[in-house]
């Protein structure tokens, strides 16, 4: 006989739901080692994100890659569309560290400019150029405080 719940005279613990008492088979446990049943594939966290942005209709990587793909009439792929000024400031922007150029970009602030702004507040000589601005500078004063540079910025233009 084998016993599944605890008294005086044995140890036993039953987490299966068995009866108290069984008989000494293996017949009588064989369905708590039974391989479980397989389980549903789980759908990754990053498919989830992607199908709910399609149920919203927002456009995702696919959508972007495809429209990336689309090839003139006479088979060739369409030129990027650049502007003299998008050239002339990405000419003046080489060198640059991406995030900060980027914001400057996007207010038109020239280099001079950022090195006035620089060079009033001590950090360094106001006719070093931005391109040999240390990375952890730029990261750690210029990218998170770029609203009140901005702000010196204008005053200067003023």
């Amino acid at each position: 006989m084998m016993y599944t719940t605890k008294t005086a005279w044995w140890d036993a613990k039953n987490r299966f739901g068995l009866p108290e008492m069984l008989p000494l088979e293996y017949a009588s446990i064989a369905s708590v080692f039974a391989a479980p049943a397989p389980a549903a594939a789980p759908v990754p966290k990053a498919q989830q994100v992607i199908e709910k942005a399609q149920a919203a209709g927002l456009p995702t990587e696919k959508d972007l890659a495809e429209s990336e793909l689309l090839i003139t009439a006479d088979g060739q792929l369409p030129e990027p569309r650049q502007t003299a000024e998008d050239v002339q400031t990405q000419h003046i922007l080489d060198g640059i560290a991406p995030q900060l150029a980027q914001l400057m970009a996007a207010a038109q602030v020239q280099p001079s400019e950022l090195q006035a702004v620089v060079g009033s507040k001590g950090y360094f000589p106001a006719d070093m150029p931005v391109q040999n601005y240390p990375q952890d500078f730029v990261e750690g004063w210029c990218i998170p405080w770029w609203q009140n540079i901005m702000g010196m910025i204008q005053q200067n233009r003023r």
